[in-house]
């Protein structure tokens, strides 16, 4: 009984090296997906024929949108944890 206690206590702390990776990834995506389409704005003027004004919200909408989905995404782990071992 107090080796199962031990495992459950165990596998409810948290693991900083994968909370580390994934905040570091997310991060990266969202600062690389603005210095990715900032070069294509013309590019994307050109081809869509709207103006630059326009093809600059490609790369804002996504920094905008990334972080809310990324707070839905540990909301819904959070829940999901929280059902499991409450």
């Amino acid at each position: 009984m107090l080796g199962q206690d031990k495992r459950i206590q165990e596998s409810l702390e948290p693991n900083y090296d994968k909370l580390t990776g994934l905040l570091f990834w997310c991060a990266l995506i969202v600062v690389s997906s603005v210095y990715i389409t900032t070069p294509l704005i013309s590019v994307f003027s050109q081809e869509f024929t709207i103006s630059t004004t326009v093809a600059a919200w490609s790369s804002s909408m996504f920094s905008f949108s990334m972080p809310l989905v990324f707070c839905s995404l540990v909301h819904y782990q959070i829940a999901s944890v929280g059902r499991k071992y409450c």
